[in-house]
């Protein structure tokens, strides 16, 4: 499974991230607020991630991807932000959410119907 990490008081060491990295290598991504957005990097490779777990303002989160569907490509990695028409783009900024997950979700059409019946 994939590894997602919650750095919110303490950041995680050159280590951690290191050992994160390496058991889940197809890809990094962090998401982090900054002047009232929420921005987002994906597709990072170990160096990349590393630098960017040091300086991003706390809370941040990151995750570290083993491809489960799509195989290895920077596009798949997370985060995704949370809109109508998900971009694939590498990098960016959102005034809603992201949304990092661990693992496959195959009913999601189903769950999402279900949803939207129970909710009017």
């Amino acid at each position: 499974m994939c590894v997602v990490c919650i750095a919110d008081e303490v950041r995680p060491t050159d280590e951690q991230v290191g050992k994160m990295f390496n058991s889940n290598d197809a890809g990094a991504g962090i998401a982090w607020r900054e002047k009232g957005q929420v921005r987002w990097k994906k597709g990072l490779e170990l160096e990349e991630v590393t630098e960017l777990c040091q300086k991003v303002p706390l809370p941040y989160v990151v995750h570290f991807r083993i491809p489960s569907v799509g195989g290895k490509t920077p596009y798949l990695c997370h985060p995704f932000p949370v809109t109508a028409d998900v971009p694939l783009e590498l990098q960016g900024t959102t005034k809603g959410y992201v949304l990092f997950h661990n693992g496959h979700w195959a009913r999601w059409r189903e769950s999402t119907l279900e949803a939207s019946v129970r909710s009017n």
